[in-house]
């Protein structure tokens, strides 16, 4: 006769003992899941992608000589008002971030996820606003490495 407990500890004899439904999530449900993250992948390119396009044409504007001369007093100005972009842009980001695992519906960790994201694009898109009028590109790029950074650490599908 088998040990008792050797039934217990062995995985095979735990995975058939389990109900259908929570050994393996329904078809319909890992297809629901699948369409989500891709409609995630999507934001997130679009939000990517709509940052390097305005960044791009940015530096194709400042490198043939096109952007208008900005004063001493209207940097002083954007960068005060960065400053500002920054803190709201990094505070939305990590309240989001800690938003989404306490979410119980799925749909709502999406939003605070986009939600997440979308904020994180503020100072990329700031950056590229000051790129143009002063020619310092260091904005743009700490911009841009804060939305990178919060679509690798702000998941899409949990």
């Amino acid at each position: 006769m088998p040990n008792k407990r050797h039934l217990k500890t062995d995985p095979i004899v735990r995975r058939s003992a389990a109900p259908p439904s929570a050994a393996s999530p329904s078809p319909a449900s890992d297809a629901a899941g699948r369409s989500r993250a891709a409609r995630l992948a999507v934001i997130r390119m679009a939000l990517v992608a709509g940052v390097l396009t305005f960044g791009g044409a940015v530096w194709l504007m400042r490198r043939r000589g096109g952007a208008p001369p900005a004063g001493a007093a209207a940097i002083e100005t954007m960068r005060t008002f960065g400053a500002g972009v920054w803190l709201v842009a990094l505070a939305a980001v990590v309240g989001f971030w800690l938003l989404i695992p306490r979410a119980r519906e799925e749909r709502r960790r999406a939003s605070y996820t986009i939600f997440a994201w979308a904020a994180a694009e503020m100072p990329a898109l700031f950056g590229a606003s000051y790129y143009y009028l002063t020619g310092d590109a260091r904005w743009f790029a700490a911009g841009l490495t804060l939305l990178v950074g919060s679509l690798l650490v702000v998941p899409g599908r949990r």
